[in-house]
């Protein structure tokens, strides 16, 4: 009877219970969501709201399950109940952003990737977005900013790289200049797949230009 006793107590821990219940129909939800089964994902976070109905993480994966499938405004209005259920979620606010940037709409991403950056001073694509756009609404330096953080928090990721040697492009009026050829050969570092013969043209520029 004590190992009966045992046994249960070890199944009661690692068992959903009523309060967690919900987060374990997120967890499979993920799951469904990494394959790319957004129906599915989308129905278990939707069975995780009929337990909780202020489950922000369910809200929060309805509407990256809508983003993917470009329902852009739909995405929206769960995130934004993500965030009414919890403030201080940064994902939400982050994901939210990514709907207004997509809809071109960047003075209302600009306080959701403020309010992103805030809550985690360190999230590189909340700093990348953000400087997306600054660029956009002509705000160079702010951009700049931005994509110097990003590269200096994750210095192996191409995009922001890539968004610096346009930002200066555009703010120099120079297709030639020499720092954003810089950028474009380190993004050609980072990527295998570009001909080695490509990578040498650019060298050979950026050494014309410093001369």
């Amino acid at each position: 009877m004590r190992h009966i006793a045992l046994i249960s107590i070890i199944i009661s821990l690692f068992s959903c219970s009523n309060d967690t219940e919900g987060h374990c129909f997120c967890d499979e939800a993920l799951s469904y969501f990494n394959k790319g089964n957004f129906i599915k994902a989308k129905e278990l976070y939707f069975e995780s709201l009929r337990i909780d109905s202020s489950d922000y993480i369910a809200y929060n994966g309805i509407g990256r399950c809508f983003y993917e499938s470009g329902s852009t405004d739909s995405a929206i209005y769960y995130y934004t109940k993500s965030i009414e259920f919890n403030q201080s979620y940064r994902q939400a606010y982050h994901n939210r952003g990514l709907c207004y940037r997509r809809l071109e709409d960047y003075e209302k991403a600009l306080p959701d990737f403020n309010k992103s950056v805030k809550l985690d001073q360190n999230h590189y694509y909340s700093i990348f977005n953000r400087g997306i756009c600054y660029r956009y609404l002509g705000k160079y330096e702010l951009a700049k900013n931005d994509f110097d953080r990003a590269i200096e928090i994750n210095p192996q990721n191409s995009d922001a790289y890539i968004s610096r040697a346009i930002l200066t492009m555009e703010e120099s009026g120079d297709f030639q200049n020499y720092k954003a050829i810089e950028d474009w050969i380190k993004v050609l570092e980072l990527n295998d797949s570009v001909p080695e013969n490509i990578k040498k043209e650019l060298e050979e520029l950026i050494r014309y230009q410093k001369n």
